[in-house]
């Protein structure tokens, strides 16, 4: 929830943003994600996020499910509430894991950081594999 010129709030999961990160963010395959702000509820409005399931078929048609995303209550539908609303998603680290390590390499090129002082720092950052078990990285806090 925000405090500002006007009542804000998104709603959403974790299981919400890691689909949109893995379908909407994905350079390789990905799929637009849809903003539909039709729905008022009462004197507010309800703007759903949708995107595509790109990992299920339906049985019917062979084509990928349209599922909800997450949701913003909010009183005008104006520029500033839809910036609010993307910079939130921003906030909760909503960048593909591609570019951010393309960020992070870039940065390390930049300071000369190589071999097992940038591999330390990223196993910092995004976790690593040590035998079968994932040791989480800062990125999943």
């Amino acid at each position: 929830v925000r405090v500002g010129a006007e009542p804000f709030c998104v709603v959403g999961t974790n299981r919400q943003l890691d689909d949109l990160k893995r379908f909407c963010c994905n350079p390789v395959e990905y799929w637009p994600l849809t903003v539909d702000p039709t729905f008022d509820f009462g004197p507010y409005n309800v703007t759903p996020l949708s995107y595509q399931h790109l990992i299920v078929l339906r049985r019917e048609d062979g084509k990928h499910p349209t599922m909800i995303g997450p949701v913003l209550l909010h009183e005008k539908k104006t520029q500033s509430t839809y910036s609010l609303f993307s910079g939130t998603l921003k906030a909760t680290r909503l960048l593909c894991e591609i570019h951010l390590h393309k960020n992070i390499d870039t940065n390390f090129v930049s300071m000369d950081i190589k071999g097992e002082s940038k591999q330390s720092i990223m196993d910092n950052i995004f976790g690593r594999k040590i035998g079968s078990i994932f040791e989480s990285g800062l990125s999943e806090a």
